[in-house]
């Protein structure tokens, strides 16, 4: 293997096979294919640089074809009309077709040595844990157990040099008149979806906890994910209720979120109002029914106002996904985006997280959101909701605590979603299970950051970034289905923490790095933005889907950072600041004057 391909991989990667006279058609360049234990890795013979990597895992679709050749390409390939070649279809929006000369008898090779390392039978040959050079996460100091007690230690406005140790201790630091934690949950054996520790009203005993997580799917009963501290309002999550139990401890717990206001107005009464949100459509609730699901009865629950937004499920969204890979990758008409129901998807979500964050911060309103299992849709909705509740949560800090929160601790089920193997499962992963929730979500915030440019610490190429260190699988923190199982994966010992990894990169860097918004503006936005609906009508996000087949377009925002800080290096203070202002919000709200207009409680089916 010639020496300036080394320079191009990781320091535990491993080449498996290699195969040279390749064109990738997609930039039209002659290069080396190789397959490593971690990339699928084209490289040009003529720039001696890399094109079309993508990353195993990455890899949704593998497709040995026969492409019919026209033009310069047929002619610089000896005038072949049909040239085997290799498509590679990515999971990050991407399709890689790569022309093979025909005299190559090694591209079935290459095509099995790929599907056979993009879909590792088990966890362990995830590259995460071959990824031997990268510091471990070996300390509790750094443990995703105590950065979440970190996070609750923030919550309770209390900070300790260690983690509680005992079960006494916990409960005694963490708690307050209203709420606490509990460790009811510490060996995962009441949920093995939930956290070993949860935020949960004071009023409400263990057993009575016990009791409660009967009566909803996988036991998956109503826990505090933020509160508000200065109104004492709270957002909770849960799955759906089953039908045909006994409620009467779920309903106590419910009502528990409904604490006395901390500031009466005359406009709301010492109550407080509750909303139960359920994410799905109307219909598919009551289906749910056939199968022991469904939603809460508004006889049963006659204290709250049930409100359904009309989000559709991982099926639906896995077939527009679909539908938008092929747009981007199509060079077709502009004007077909707006039939593309991905868009209508991720307006949805905005919808429903501005929906929550307006009853929280603007009636003071306790919420519960659920959908049928509570690890998709409900996390979607439930950590934009806090981001747009809490500048904290728009802070790069921020981010990693709300998606060890809401996305690790609360069972985001990331193998199924990503198709990957996890703990103890001998099957294949079902493809059918295989949907971008993340990436949906990831693109939300995005949406919020081009709305708000100055409210977030982080850039747009950060989320990107962020998404495709997920699905690489090069650190453990994204593998198995919940805490528990990488837990018994030992993940933290035995692979590497993306969080130590960006926080070493950023280091490196010093003050100036493409992750961080050079709008960023803290004193701006210091408590909730909530947008009004009429603002919510998203676009294709360039950064992401765009930077493969139209990169000039998508790296326009990074082009005027670069052009920024020239300016801040040859400028005065004060002409920075004005182009900065220059660089206007779409929507600013002020204060509580900013009201997402919503009326009825189905008006988002």
């Amino acid at each position: 293997m010639d020496s300036f391909l080394l320079r191009f991989l990781l320091a535990d990667e491993q080449v498996l096979t290699m195969l040279d006279g390749v064109r990738l058609l997609n930039t039209n360049n002659d290069g080396i294919l190789l397959v490593t234990n971690f990339q699928f890795l084209f490289v040009s013979k003529g720039e001696k640089k890399k094109l079309g990597t993508i990353p195993l895992t990455t890899i949704a679709k593998i497709e040995d074809i026969t492409v019919l050749l026209q033009g310069k390409i047929k002619q610089s390939l000896q005038q072949e009309q049909a040239v085997r070649s290799i498509q590679v279809t990515g999971y990050d929006s991407r399709i890689l077709t790569f022309a093979v000369k025909s005299n190559h008898n090694d591209q079935g090779t290459v095509v099995a040595c790929l599907r056979k390392y993009a879909k590792p039978a088990d966890l362990r040959g995830l590259f995460a844990f071959r990824n031997l050079s990268v510091p471990r996460a070996v300390d509790n100091r750094v443990s995703p157990e105590f950065r979440l007690l970190k996070e609750y230690h923030r919550f309770f406005h209390k900070w300790f040099s260690h983690s509680p140790s005992t079960s006494f201790e916990i409960q005694k630091v963490l708690e307050n008149k209203w709420w606490r934690v509990t460790n009811i949950n510490s060996d995962y054996s009441l949920c093995q979806t939930y956290p070993a520790h949860l935020r949960v009203p004071k009023t409400i005993s263990d057993e009575e906890l016990k009791e409660a997580s009967k009566s909803r799917k996988k036991m998956r009963f109503p826990a505090i994910s933020w509160c508000d501290s200065g109104s004492g309002a709270v957002l909770a999550r849960s799955s759906q209720p089953i039908a045909m139990m006994d409620h009467n401890e779920d309903v106590k717990l419910v009502y528990a979120f409904c604490t006395p206001r901390i500031k009466p107005t005359d406009e709301f009464s010492v109550n407080r109002k509750l909303y139960i949100v359920d994410c799905r459509p109307w219909t598919s609730a009551q289906a749910n029914k056939l199968t022991r699901g469904g939603t809460e009865s508004a006889s049963t629950y006659q204290e709250a106002e049930i409100v359904f937004l009309g989000i559709l499920n991982i099926h639906d969204i896995r077939g527009s996904f679909t539908g938008l890979r092929e747009y981007v990758n199509a060079y077709e008409s502009i004007h077909q985006v707006d039939s593309l129901e991905w868009l209508n998807y991720i307006r949805s979500i905005l919808v429903g997280a501005s929906w929550i964050a307006e009853k929280i911060a603007q009636e003071s309103a306790s919420v519960l959101v659920h959908c049928s299992d509570g690890w998709d849709r409900t996390t979607q909705l439930v950590g934009l909701a806090s981001i747009l509740l809490d500048p904290y949560y728009r802070t790069f800090s921020g981010f990693q605590a709300v998606v060890e929160k809401d996305w690790l601790a609360f069972g985001h089920q990331f193998a199924k979603r990503m198709g990957l193997p996890t703990l103890g499962e001998k099957e294949q992963p079902n493809e059918k299970e295989i949907s971008p929730i993340l990436l949906q979500w990831l693109e939300c915030i995005a949406q919020l950051m081009r709305m708000y440019p100055s409210a977030f610490e982080f850039s747009s190429i950060f989320l990107v970034d962020f998404m495709d260190a997920v699905l690489s699988c090069r650190f453990g923190n994204f593998l198995c289905n919940s805490e528990e199982e990488r837990a018994r994966a030992d993940v933290v010992n035995s692979c590497p923490c993306i969080w130590e990894h960006l926080a070493d990169m950023w280091a490196s860097c010093g003050m100036v790095h493409k992750h961080m918004n050079t709008f960023y503006n803290p004193s701006k936005y210091t408590g909730a933005i909530v947008p009004p609906a009429s603002a919510l009508t998203p676009i294709l996000w360039p950064e992401f889907y765009l930077r493969w087949t139209c990169p000039l377009e998508s790296q326009r925002e990074s082009d005027y950072v670069e052009a920024l800080k020239s300016k801040k290096d040859a400028e005065p203070r004060s002409t920075v600041a004005e182009l900065e202002g220059s660089h206007t919000d779409v929507a600013k709200p002020s204060g509580g004057n900013c009201r997402l207009r919503v009326v009825g409680s189905n008006v988002l089916m």
